[in-house]
C-alpha cells in the first residue's frame, strides 16, 4: 500500500546487513528538489515503521547518531568531568576500557541487557568490584547525559546488577619485612612507608599535609581528611619515624612531602611502592595496609582506645567522649610510644 504524503519511506538496502532496512523522510523542499533525512538503519521493518511515526512526533535530535565513543569523548570535555577530581577521571577512564566492545554501537542503539554486558565482561575478565563500580557509574552518567541532548528518550543504564562484594583480606607487614625498610631507609619512598606506618595516616592524608600542619619543634602533625572525626585531628610523631620527618621537612617548601619542589600524586606514589616492595623482596601491600598495621600494632600494645580512636580520625563507640572530651596531648603522645615499629 502506498505511504501518505509526508510519511516518509522504507526500503530495503541490497547485500548482507545486519540493519538492511533504511527508514527517510522528507524534511523541506530546496530549488524544488525533496531534502531528505536519513532516520536510521533497522534489522526489521516494523522497527523502522515505528521510527517514522517517532520521527514524525519528535524528530531525532542532531545528535542521534552518535555512537557510545562520540558520546564519551563530548561527555569527558564537559564540565560534569572536568570538575571530578584528577583520581576519580583516571578512574572512569580505566574503566571505560572495558566498554570499549560497543564503542562504535550508535548510543541510541544501545540497552540495558548492553550496558549490563559491559559489567559482566569486566567480571568474566577477573576486574576488581572497584573497576565494574565504576563501569556501572559510568554508564548511568553517560545515560544521563545521553538522555539531556535526546539522543534516547530515557536512561536505558539503570538497574545495572554488580556481583557481590567479597571483602577483602586485611593484610599488614610482618615485623621482617618492616626490618627490611628500616634497613633501606634512605631511600625516599621506604620511608614514606614508614611515616605512614608509623602515623596510620592515609596516603592522600600524608601527601596533602602541608609545613603547617607540623609542628617540627613538638613532633606533632595535625591534619586529616575524609570524616569530622579525621579532619584537623593531631597525631604526635612516633620517635622512630621523627627523622623521616625531619629530612622531609627540611627540603620542601610548601608540602611536607615534595620532590623537586612539587608535592606528589599518590597515584605516582602508589606505584614506586609497589616498585620498592618487590626490589625488596617483600610482598606488594597497598599504602592503606601501613594503616591497618599501624592499628593492629596500636590495638596489640595500647590500652587507651579512646587515645586510638583520636589518633586514627575514628569514631569511638563512647560517643560523649568524643564529642566532648578534648584530646590531651601528652595523652596522646605517650599512647603513641607505647607501640615499637
Amino acid at each position: 500500500m502506498r505511504r501518505g504524503n509526508g510519511t516518509g519511506g522504507i526500503f530495503k538496502m541490497p547485500g548482507k546487513r545486519r540493519r538492511p532496512w533504511i527508514a527517510v523522510r522528507t524534511v523541506g523542499i530546496v530549488d524544488g528538489v525533496q531534502v531528505r533525512k536519513c532516520v536510521g538503519y533497522f534489522a526489521t521493518k516494523a522497527e523502522a515503521e515505528e521510527a517514522l511515526i517517532r520521527d514524525r512526533i519528535m524528530p531525532a535530535s542532531q545528535y542521534s547518531k552518535l555512537t557510545l565513543e562520540d558520546v564519551w569523548e563530548m561527555w569527558i570535555d564537559s564540565r560534569a568531568f572536568t570538575k571530578l577530581t584528577p583520581q576519580t577521571q583516571a578512574g572512569y577512564k580505566a574503566a571505560y576500557q572495558y566498554m570499549k566492545e560497543y564503542s562504535r554501537d550508535l548510543y541510541s542503539d544501545l540497552r540495558r541487557n548492553h550496558f549490563q554486558a559491559m559489567i559482566d565482561s569486566a567480571q568474566e575478565m577477573g576486574k576488581s568490584w572497584s573497576t565494574m563500580s565504576s563501569i556501572r557509574t559510568i554508564c548511568t552518567l553517560l545515560g544521563e547525559y545521553a538522555t539531556a541532548l535526546d539522543i534516547v528518550p530515557h536512561s536505558y543504564a539503570t538497574k545495572l546488577v554488580l556481583p557481590k562484594k567479597t571483602k577483602a583480606e586485611k593484610r599488614t607487614f610482618t615485623e621482617e619485612e618492616i626490618g627490611i625498610l628500616f634497613e633501606h631507609d634512605s631511600d625516599p619512598y621506604v620511608s614514606i612507608i614508614l611515616i605512614l606506618i608509623g602515623t596510620g595516616m592515609r596516603i592522600t592524608e600524608l601527601l596533602t599535609l602541608r609545613k603547617t600542619d607540623v609542628d617540627i619543634e613538638q613532633m606533632l602533625i595535625v591534619g586529616g581528611i575524609k570524616t569530622d572525626a579525621g579532619r584537623n585531628r593531631t597525631v604526635p610523631i612516633h620517635p622512630q619515624i621523627q627523622k623521616y620527618i625531619r629530612r622531609w621537612y627540611g627540603q620542601s617548601f610548601q608540602y611536607l612531602i615534595e620532590m623537586d619542589g612539587k608535592p606528589l600524586r599518590s597515584d605516582s606514589v602508589r606505584d614506586r611502592i609497589y616498585k620498592v616492595e618487590d626490589a625488596l623482596g617483600i610482598r606488594q601491600l597497598q599504602p592503606h595496609e601501613c594503616r591497618h598495621t599501624f592499628f593492629t600494632k596500636m590495638d596489640e600494645a595500647c590500652s587507651d582506645k579512646l587515645a586510638m580512636a583520636l589518633i586514627g580520625g575514628h569514631t569511638d563507640p563512647h560517643f560523649t567522649e568524643m564529642q566532648y572530651v578534648h584530646p590531651d596531648i601528652n595523652r596522646l603522645r605517650a599512647s603513641m610510644e607505647t607501640i615499637k615499629i
